[in-house]
């Protein structure tokens, strides 16, 4: 594909369906869980949300970037079957691990000291969510590779996934965190708070469980 302001919307425009089609349940039961268990106001909600989707845009515009670099060599590493095995382990480990630290940090020292470490600093934890989050094969990614390999040029290739992954942060998920938290912040009453971060816990859990047993099955 030409490189053009008119190729790049084009990718940008695929980036918006696929965060409105494929991307969306895996945006929301990532994202939204997260928000609603670590954050208790709007600021912080909207701090995650762009930290996550700049840690998903960066990851893309360096995928672009090397593609095009590497030739077919990074199309072939993110093709194969390790990587689809390994990327959504070590997601749902980390989820998993977020999701325990938070329900026990008032039980177990070691809970307390990571969740003071790894969830309590905006943006420490959810920028790798992001990382994994976009390096994850799918055919849609294989397609942008592809064509920022075929342009040769790094700049071109960086540029092409980078459009591609604007798009998909405009996705509902990335709206809905904020509103979450904006709504924790209006709570008028603490358990309300404890109950929306104990549920958000519990589903990260059920989906880091569900990615690794999927990955694996």
């Amino acid at each position: 594909m030409e490189a053009t302001p008119f190729s790049y919307l084009g990718w940008f425009i695929l980036g918006v369906s696929t965060g409105l089609g494929p991307c969306f349940a895996h945006n929301t039961l990532l994202l939204v869980p997260y928000v609603g268990m670590a954050r208790d106001t709007a600021r912080g909600a909207i701090v995650e949300v762009l930290i996550y989707s700049l840690a998903r845009v960066t990851t893309y515009a360096l995928i672009g970037g090397v593609a095009a670099a590497a030739g077919g060599f990074f199309h072939d590493v993110l093709s194969d079957g390790t990587m689809h095995l390994a990327l959504p382990v070590l997601l749902g480990s980390l989820l998993i691990i977020i999701a325990l630290v938070t329900l026990f940090r008032e039980d177990s020292g070691l809970c307390h000291r990571l969740h003071t470490s790894l969830i309590r600093p905006p943006g420490l934890t959810i920028f790798f969510a992001g990382i994994f989050t976009a390096l994850m094969p799918c055919p849609i990614l294989l397609a942008v590779i592809s064509v920022s390999t075929a342009s040769g040029n790094p700049v071109h290739g960086a540029l092409t996934a980078s459009a591609f992954g604007l798009g998909t942060a405009l996705a509902p998920p990335l709206l809905v965190g904020p509103l979450l938290g904006l709504l924790k912040s209006r709570a008028s009453a603490h358990r309300i708070r404890h109950v929306v971060s104990f549920a958000g816990a519990i589903f990260l859990f059920g989906y880091g469980l569900h990615l690794i047993v999927r990955s694996l099955w």
